[in-house]
């Protein structure tokens, strides 16, 4: 049987398990709320499992996702990096950001962050509001 490599590990996951099984380790950060927040893992962390210098990497690595204000929240956005990374490795932590973001989908969905309807069928007017941000792209209020 064929072992799969991380890159094709990463592609795959699309829960926080899924991440948890193909590195080993969880997430150091989880704040997702109404008003936004930030899922990923220190730099130190990634900069080990890619084999890059920890200081080409932001302190915090993953996606984040800002508050409008509102009650609404922008696009999920992931995290970027040095250009002076190798290509090969370039890739895989643009793939590992693309990861988080699915991640950070899954814990709103799961949160009930992108209900449009709440439990007694009214109108969720935040996550309507931000679910048509996000179908246009904004990511900022600034």
């Amino acid at each position: 049987m064929e072992k799969k490599t991380l890159l094709q590990k990463v592609k795959a996951i699309k829960t926080p398990s899924d991440l948890e099984k193909a590195f080993g380790f969880d997430f150091d950060i989880i704040e997702i709320s109404y008003r936004g927040g930030v899922l990923g893992f220190y730099a130190s962390s990634i900069a080990e499992l890619v084999g890059v210098d920890e200081d080409l990497l932001p302190t915090k690595f993953g996606a984040f996702c800002n508050y409008l204000g509102g009650g609404l929240r922008g696009s999920i956005c992931p995290s970027t990096f040095s250009s002076e990374i190798p290509k090969q490795k370039a890739n895989l932590l643009n793939e590992i950001a693309q990861a988080v973001v699915r991640c950070y989908n899954f814990l709103e969905k799961d949160n009930d962050l992108q209900e449009e309807e709440d439990l007694d069928g009214e109108i969720n007017w935040d996550n309507l509001g931000t679910n048509k941000i996000r179908q246009s792209g904004i990511v900022s209020a600034y």
